[in-house]
């Protein structure tokens, strides 16, 4: 009976745990919602999705809501399975239209894990992508349970194989 009581006691401290759990991510996103409409005050997001038998892309829009005039862009592209592939970030110039920032690629395995992500900064000097991009691989064991992430650059200029040779 001693048993029974100790495994209820553990049970019941379970659910409390989960409860505060909860209380806390859910005043988190609260705290994060509150901010992000602070952030966003006299500005509004168009949007546009599009699918075909290759995926879905999806591209937000904020634009000033006085003037209509476009601040900033980020596309989304996900693959027929609903990887988010790609992740480009743009802002507006009066003068040159649209201009690219920075730009995410997911890389995924054939159990649909992610296997790494490559951040690339837009170079204005270049006015192209830069040369340089940033790299997370994820490592995981045979329960699909991640190990690690391991970080790293690659010069995109030449063939750089260091990711093959770091797996």
């Amino acid at each position: 009976m001693a048993y029974y009581i100790v495994d209820k006691q553990l049970k019941n401290n379970n659910k409390k745990y989960k409860i505060m759990k909860a209380t806390f991510i859910t005043s988190v996103f609260a705290v994060f919602v509150s901010i992000m409409n602070v952030s966003a005050q006299g500005t509004m997001t168009l949007s546009n999705v599009s699918e075909t038998e290759k995926g879905t892309a999806k591209e937000y829009i904020t634009v000033d809501e006085a003037t209509h005039a476009p601040i900033s862009k980020v596309y989304y592209f996900y693959d027929a399975a609903g990887n988010l592939q790609e992740r480009t970030t743009s802002v507006w110039n009066n003068e040159k239209g649209w201009e690219s920032r920075y730009n995410y690629t997911y890389q995924y395995g054939d159990d649909n894990s992610l296997l790494y992500v490559a951040y690339t900064k837009w170079d204005n000097q270049t006015n192209n992508w830069s040369e340089k991009s940033d790299i997370l691989v994820h490592a995981y064991n045979y329960e699909n349970e991640t190990l690690s992430i391991v970080p790293f650059s690659i010069d995109n200029s030449e063939k750089d194989y260091s990711l093959y040779a770091q797996l």
